[in-house]
C-alpha cells in the first residue's frame, strides 16, 4: 500500500476535522502524542469508512461483446451516482486494475460502449447524497455474456439400444453437454436398485495398504452401474475405488456423494449397502444429505459404521427422505477408505417413479451426439436435455438447460423379460441375496467352474453364505450375473 501524508496537525485536543478530501481516494489516520519534545509510538492505522452504504449493483444486460447496460438499485437520498467500469491486466505476478470509465449520472442505468470483446469487464457504483456525503464504492460485478439456451430436438437413428440426440445451435457456444436420464415407473411393488456400483473392471497397481492416488476427483462411469457418483479426491486399487485423505491436512477431507435423487415417495424404504475396507481407518460415516443454494451439503440422517482391513459389507436403512437428497460417505480417520461395491435400493409401490442420471457426453461443436448400449426395461423411459458453454479469457460460461426430449426406443425380443420379473443379485457382507420373482432355479459357480450352491425351491428370495472371497457367477434361470464377495 502506498501511503501519502495529506496533513499533519498538532492539537491539544482529541479530535480534528479535515475538509476538501478527494472522494476517489481512501483515507485513514493514526495519532501520536507529544510532550516536552518526546513523541509516543503511533496508534493503529484506522481506515475511514463512509457512513452511508453503497448502492447495490443488479447486473448487466444487452451485453454483445462491445457494449452493455449496467443496472443498480436506487439509494434513498442519492443526488447522483458514479459508475466505474474496470478490467484487470496481469504482468507476471502483478495484477493491475485499469479504470475504463468513470461516469456520473442521475439515473440507475447506464449504457457502456466501445468495449473489447476479448476482455472481461466489471462495474461498480458509488452514490453522492443530496447533503454532499459520498458512499462507499459497491462490490464489483462481472459483466459476462449470456450463452443462449439451445433447443433439444427429436432423437434420430433410434434403435432398441441406441439413439442420436440432436439440438439447435447456441450462438457463440464452443461446447455442448448432453445429459441423458432414465426414469423408472414401478409396474408392481418391487425393490429397485437406483445404483448398483461394481468396480471389478478397475485395474490398478494400488493395494489396500498403498492405494493408487489420483490427486484429483473421480466420477463413477456408466459401466460401473452407478453413474455420476463423485469422489472429491480419488484412489484406486484392483476392483475398488476409494477416498484419499493423505493430503487432507492441506486441502480438505475426501468424501463421496451421489447424484441428487427425489426420495420423497420412499420414506423408510431406502437402503444403502456398501462393501468397504481400509488399512488404517477404523470408522466411516454414511449419511443422507441435502444441498443449500451454495451447494454446501447438510446431513439429514447420519450413521457411523466400523471399518476393518477386510472388505466388509455395511447396510444402512434410511428412515428420512427429501425431494433433492444424496448419499454421502466419508472416513472418520485414516488416510484411505476403499469401496469394492455399493448399492442404493428403494422400495417402490406400483406407479411410483424415480429418475436418475444415466449418461453424459461433452462435445466440441456439432449439433448431435450418438448414444449406444442403452438399456431400458419395462417401466423405463429415456430422455435428454442439452446445455451450451463457451470460454472467454479462461472464464467458463454456461447456458440454462434446454427443454427435455423423451426417446422411445424400439421394442426388442429381449424385452420379453419384464422389468419386475428380472432377478436382482447382490452381496450383503458374505451373504448372497437373490431376489427371484419368477422362482427360477438358482445356481452359483466359483471362477474355477465349480458349482458351490443350487436352489430349486421356487422361493422369491434366496440367500446363501459364501465363505470364500472372490468372484462368483450366479445363474437365475437363463440370466447370469457376476458378483464379488
Amino acid at each position: 500500500m502506498n501511503i501519502t501524508v495529506c496533513e499533519g496537525t498538532l492539537k491539544n485536543e482529541t479530535s480534528v476535522t479535515l475538509t476538501d478530501l478527494d472522494p476517489d481516494k481512501l483515507y485513514g489516520f493514526q495519532v501520536a502524542a507529544q510532550t516536552e519534545g518526546y513523541t509516543s509510538p503511533y496508534s493503529k492505522f484506522i481506515i475511514i469508512e463512509p457512513l452511508v452504504a453503497a448502492p447495490t449493483p443488479i447486473g448487466a444486460t444487452d451485453y454483445d461483446g462491445t457494449s452493455f447496460t449496467a443496472h443498480w438499485n436506487p439509494l434513498e437520498g442519492a443526488a447522483s451516482y458514479t459508475l466505474y467500469v474496470v478490467h484487470t491486466e496481469t504482468n507476471g505476478w502483478n495484477v493491475e486494475t485499469i479504470v475504463d470509465l468513470k461516469q456520473e449520472t442521475t439515473a440507475t442505468t447506464h449504457t457502456v460502449t466501445g468495449l473489447d470483446p476479448e476482455t472481461i469487464y466489471s462495474f461498480a457504483v458509488q452514490a453522492k447524497m443530496s447533503d454532499g456525503e459520498v458512499t462507499a464504492i459497491s462490490d464489483m460485478m462481472k459483466v459476462l455474456p449470456s450463452v443462449p439456451t439451445p433447443t433439444a430436438t427429436e432423437a434420430t437413428e433410434v434403435t432398441a439400444d441406441s439413439f442420436t440426440a440432436n439440438w439447435t445451435e447456441a450462438k457463440g457456444a464452443t461446447h455442448y453437454q448432453v445429459n441423458v436420464y432414465k426414469e423408472h415407473t414401478a409396474t408392481a411393488d418391487v425393490s429397485y436398485a437406483v445404483a448398483d456400483g461394481q468396480f471389478d473392471f478397475i485395474q490398478s497397481s494400488g493395494t489396500l495398504d498403498a492405494p493408487e492416488t489420483l490427486w484429483t476427483s473421480y466420477i463413477t462411469p456408466v459401466e460401473s452401474g452407478a453413474f455420476d457418483w463423485h469422489i472429491s479426491m480419488g484412489a484406486l486399487m484392483n476392483g475398488a475405488i476409494g477416498l484419499d485423505n493423505s493430503m487432507a491436512a492441506f486441502t480438505s477431507s475426501a468424501f463421496m456423494y451421489s447424484p441428487m435423487y427425489d426420495l420423497t415417495p420412499f420414506t423408510g424404504k431406502v437402503s444403502f449397502d456398501i462393501t468397504l475396507a481400509s488399512a488404517d481407518a477404523t470408522a466411516a460415516v454414511i449419511a443422507l444429505a441435502y444441498a443449500d443454494k451454495e451447494n454446501n451439503l447438510h446431513e439429514i440422517e447420519t450413521f457411523e459404521v466400523p471399518v476393518t482391513p477386510t472388505m466388509t459389507n455395511q447396510r444402512i436403512e434410511f428412515t428420512k427422505s427429501g425431494e433433492k437428497v444424496c448419499i454421502v460417505v466419508y472416513a472418520k480417520n485414516g488416510n484411505f477408505l476403499m469401496f469394492e461395491n455399493f448399492r442404493l435400493t428403494v422400495g417402490m409401490t406400483t406407479g411410483s417413479k424415480i429418475e436418475m442420471p444415466y449418461n453424459r457426453r461433452i462435445t466440441e461443436g456439432g449439433l448431435s451426439q450418438k448414444f449406444e448400449n442403452v438399456t431400458a426395461g419395462e417401466g423405463d423411459r429415456i430422455s435428454y436435455d442439452v446445455l451450451a458453454a463457451m470460454l472467454l479469457n479462461g472464464e467458463q460460461l454456461i447456458s440454462d438447460l434446454s427443454n427435455r426430449v423423451w426417446v422411445e426406443l424400439e421394442s426388442s425380443s429381449v424385452d420379453g423379460l419384464k422389468a419386475q420379473e428380472a432377478p436382482v443379485v447382490y452381496m450383503s457382507g458374505n451373504v448372497l441375496n437373490v431376489e427371484n420373482p419368477t422362482g427360477a432355479a438358482v445356481e452359483v459357480y466359483n471362477m474355477a467352474g465349480q458349482k458351490v450352491f443350487s436352489d430349486n425351491s421356487g422361493e422369491a428370495v434366496v440367500r446363501t453364505q459364501l465363505d470364500m472371497r472372490g468372484a462368483y457367477i450366479v445363474k437365475v434361470g437363463n440370466t447370469a450375473v457376476k458378483v464379488m464377495r
